[in-house]
């Protein structure tokens, strides 16, 4: 091949490359425009995986016509909070919910005392996994039995989970749920099995059967279906059906919850209206 021919297949060559990358930018950039347009205009109200944006939504509503939906509505915006990544700003909402009742010396249901503190207990866990087990990861992380370099270093979230399930499993010892959690929690801070009451201690061996997981010595990795993940996986759905989402649907109506289909209509909760 003569020095003209290889300069004009490289010139071709080069064209054609650029030409793909070209095409490459084009198509990426494209897809960016199309989704950004889609962000635009999603409906926060409907979309229940826009977090950000629904909590954005959820803070201008306003409910003033009582203190119960006031109260109420504080707690929706404290669990959108928590989806939409922000656990200690969700935590620092429930506290205050719980200690305006106190000071005020309300009487509301107890249903819906128990699904904020349940949801409080979650909301802990999960700051506790993002300050040790997301900035602190190593082997054992998330490995069940959780021991060794897994357990948390920072264990103010697992330690404030123990003391709330305490409470619950105090008015509803039956509760294996809030069992699994409380043993859980106490893996979390280093404390398992030794110091979990006896009333509330659950064998490995016994949770594995009825979680469907083997829960042996050499230990089992933790899967969304045996953590409070914040997505939908049984523990958390089985929170949220029966929590302060459904107890609100009284007061802030147009709230739609982010629960699946068979959740789309929670209890309503008698009582605090009255407040």
């Amino acid at each position: 091949m003569n020095p003209l021919n290889k300069l004009i297949l490289f010139v071709f060559i080069i064209f054609l490359l650029n030409g793909c990358e070209s095409q490459t930018i084009h198509n990426h950039n494209k897809m960016i425009e199309i989704l950004s347009n889609k962000a635009k205009i999603t409906d926060p109200e409907n979309n229940i995986y826009a977090n950000r944006r629904r909590l954005a939504w959820l803070q201008k509503q306003t409910y003033n016509e009582n203190i119960a939906s006031k109260l109420q509505h504080q707690a929706v915006i404290a669990n959108e909070m928590l989806n939409a990544g922000y656990p200690q700003q969700s935590i620092d909402q429930y506290d205050e919910v719980l200690n305006t009742i106190d000071s005020l010396q309300l009487d509301p249901p107890k249903e819906f005392i128990s699904s904020v503190l349940d949801l409080l207990a979650i909301t802990n866990l999960r700051l506790g996994e993002e300050t040790n087990c997301l900035d602190e990861h190593n082997n054992e992380s998330c490995i069940i039995p959780i021991r060794g370099s897994g357990v948390h270093r920072n264990k103010s979230g697992s330690s404030k989970a123990i003391k709330i399930y305490s409470e619950l499993l105090s008015k509803n010892p039956n509760d294996f749920v809030y069992r699994w959690l409380i043993n859980l929690a106490y893996m979390l801070r280093g404390d398992y099995p030794e110091n979990v009451p006896e009333k509330f201690r659950n064998p490995l061996s016994d949770l594995g059967a009825k979680i469907g997981r083997n829960l042996s010595q050499n230990g089992s990795k933790m899967g969304p279906k045996t953590y409070p993940n914040r997505r939908r996986n049984r523990t958390s759905e089985k929170y949220l059906c029966k929590t302060v989402l459904g107890a609100s649907w009284n007061f802030v109506r147009n709230v739609q919850t982010r629960l699946s289909k068979k959740c789309r209509k929670p209890r309503k909760i008698r009582g605090f209206s009255r407040i």
